[in-house]
């Protein structure tokens, strides 16, 4: 997520994150679905060149500065150009198993405990060790993925996000429909 392209795991619906909003219960698209939404981001977003489906989507045009903004999503890990941000999740071992679109038993719901731990980048290697643990994750960090080998934790892809803009623009507070009459 360097702004230069759409991750494909962001897109095919493999990846999901909590969101503090409320958001409408919506049916699992269809294959015809992904097709339309894939063939809609390449026509505005991504017309230079090819796109495979399982590839990511260079954009025409990469990304500006983030914005330091209140977010929604939570993401299970962020990263910044020294630092990893990994939210603390236990097994819901009481909520039922998820289903895929075959009817296949997935992964166990995770519970969000609220706690966030700071992992800082060893100076000798490209992994990160835990160091303590964070009331929030700063703005200018990114949602990444990555994986754990034994106490290490290792991100997919390098920090390559633009110094955060000085004078961003104001921020409004969400309304919901039912709400703003």
């Amino acid at each position: 997520m360097d702004g230069r392209a759409i991750d494909k795991r962001l897109i095919d619906g493999s990846t999901r994150a909590e969101s503090t909003l409320r958001w409408p219960m919506q049916p699992i698209p269809t294959d015809r679905m992904w097709t339309t939404f894939w063939r809609l981001l390449k026509r505005v977003f991504c017309t230079k060149r090819g796109y495979n489906q399982r590839d990511k989507m260079i954009l025409d045009t990469p990304m500006q500065d983030w914005l330091q903004v209140d977010r929604h999503v939570k993401h299970m890990m962020y990263r910044t150009s020294r630092k990893m941000y990994l939210r603390e999740t236990v097994d819901d071992l009481e909520a039922n198993l998820v289903l895929n679109p075959d009817g296949i038993a997935g992964a166990i719901e995770q519970l969000d405990t609220g706690i966030i731990w700071q992992y800082l980048e060893h100076p000798m290697g490209n992994y990160f060790l835990r160091e303590k643990t964070v009331l929030f994750i700063p703005p200018q960090a990114q949602p990444v993925t990555g994986y754990f080998q034994e106490e290490r934790l290792y991100a997919d892809i390098a920090y390559t996000v633009q110094p955060i803009a000085h004078d961003p623009p104001t921020q409004h507070p969400a309304v919901i429909d039912d709400e703003a009459a």
